[in-house]
């Protein structure tokens, strides 16, 4: 919004991932692709790929690289270094610029911190769990996110971070590369807004998601000792 309002002379293509494609379509001076992938056919094809721990969904990089040469971009941006995404940036010449976002490696050696034996007992004999899915499938998918993820920190030289955390991670692994300080815009709601004290008695709300290496557990742990449980 803010490039459209300010900058109109730049063409933005904006290509995404998700579980829900849709057609292209373009807005003000943005092009919106879905990235697609190859279809597994049946349950049985999700289970062996979810087992695999494969975090690199078949066809879906080959189309990126697609959409790179149809469109011949400028520079390429790629937002987050955790998802498969920044592959695509292998054997190309085009300037690119990776965001830093979630950084997988990093948080790897914590993502069983909130688990006891009897946990991963527990968890272990579960439906979910011999469908891949649930809190042993996460680890493994985790694991392979984190190798997937230095593989491409490795093809860029040049990241976009906005706290002193981002920049000491790339500093561990790649101490060569371009880091830029680059904020980000919110939307206009946010900027209308303005704090009121809620006051002792008001719930306490939690953006994070359901993960389990989201960090609930410290949240838990804090409410704890500041009494509110």
């Amino acid at each position: 919004r803010a490039l459209e309002l300010h900058e109109p002379e730049v063409e933005l293509v904006v290509a995404s991932w998700g579980g829900v494609g849709h057609l292209p379509f373009t807005q003000g001076n943005a092009r919106y692709l879905s990235i697609t992938a190859d279809e597994l056919q049946g349950k049985r094809a999700g289970i062996r790929r979810r087992w695999s721990a494969s975090e690199v969904p078949p066809g879906a990089v080959r189309d990126c690289r697609r959409i790179i040469a149809e469109h011949r971009p400028d520079l390429i941006h790629v937002h987050g270094s955790e998802s498969f995404l920044g592959l695509a940036l292998a054997g190309t010449s085009t300037p690119k610029v990776i965001s830093l976002q979630g950084i997988v490696h990093a948080y790897l050696p914590h993502a069983t911190d909130w688990a006891t034996p009897a946990d991963w007992i527990r968890v272990s004999a579960t439906r979910q769990t011999l469908r891949g899915y649930g809190a042993i499938g996460a680890v493994r998918s985790y694991r392979e996110r984190a190798r997937v993820e230095l593989e491409i920190m490795a093809l860029c030289d040049a990241y976009l971070g906005r706290t002193d955390w981002d920049r000491a991670v790339l500093r561990s692994v790649r101490p060569d590369a371009r880091y830029y300080q680059c904020e980000e815009i919110l939307s206009d709601i946010c900027y209308e807004q303005r704090w009121e004290d809620p006051g002792p008695d008001a719930p306490i709300f939690c953006t994070s998601g359901s993960s389990l290496f989201k960090g609930l557990e410290t949240l838990l742990d804090a409410l704890v000792m500041l009494g509110h449980m």
